[in-house]
């Protein structure tokens, strides 16, 4: 009785590898689009022809909506400050004019109670000094998705934050959205940047059982030679 020849052993490594590959890029692929800001380009907007910084109604941001608010887009570099992700980052808050808090926000497909991980990179205009010199800072903001509604406010400036958290959907669609909590009295059009947002599924636990117990099995695999 002939057993497995090498070349069924090596065929059936790959296609496991590959599953398993496969399988980890489903469950990590990121459910936000333009989630760095890289769309449209700085100089395209509003401002026409700017360099260093640029703004559009959030709407016409790919990817993203917004609650009649302004996206602000900066160039990588622009007054020191480098994108994590890509060559651009947003300002949540832009060109205030009274009225409605800042928001913007996307509708992405999900499960209704599955776990998502939500993750991006923030860091603050002003500084601890200058942001408690108003009660309502908007140096502070609300980040909500699913069943999570988080506040973040601890003012970093000299470097980029990120932010981490695990919600679960409440029903076949969710919204991401990044609200304002406030504003500074003397300056309107600041706020905190923005880059780097992704969400992605969280892999069920018997999914992830089930590749490890295959992963593994391909260690037990032994070449077999003709009885």
């Amino acid at each position: 009785m002939k057993g497995l020849t090498k070349g069924m052993v090596i065929g059936t490594r790959i296609a496991v590898v590959t599953a398993t590959f496969a399988f980890a890029s489903v469950a990590n692929a990121n459910l936000i689009v333009n989630g760095g800001f890289e769309n449209p380009l700085v100089g395209d907007g509003l401002r026409g022809g700017a360099t260093g910084w640029d703004y559009w109604n959030a709407s016409d941001v790919t990817g993203w909506e917004d609650s009649d608010s302004n996206i602000e887009i900066w160039e990588s570099g622009f007054q020191g400050i480098d994108a994590t992700e890509g060559k651009q980052f947003a300002e949540l808050n832009a060109h205030y004019a009274g009225g409605a808090l800042f928001s913007i926000s996307q509708t992405f497909g999900t499960q209704a109670g599955e776990k998502y991980v939500l993750s991006f990179d923030y860091r603050a205009r002003l500084g601890d000094e200058e942001s408690r010199a108003s009660v309502e800072s908007n140096e502070s903001f609300k980040v909500t998705a699913g069943d999570l509604s988080s506040l973040v406010d601890d003012h970093t400036t000299d470097m980029w934050s990120v932010f981490s958290d695990v919600f679960t959907a409440q029903g076949s669609s969710t919204t991401l959205t990044f609200t304002q909590v406030g504003y500074h009295n003397n300056k309107l059009t600041y706020g905190n940047f923005l880059d780097d947002i992704s969400v992605s599924s969280v892999p069920e636990a018997g999914s992830i059982a089930l590749f490890g117990l295959g992963l593994a099995g391909l260690g037990l695999l032994r070449v077999k030679k003709s009885a």
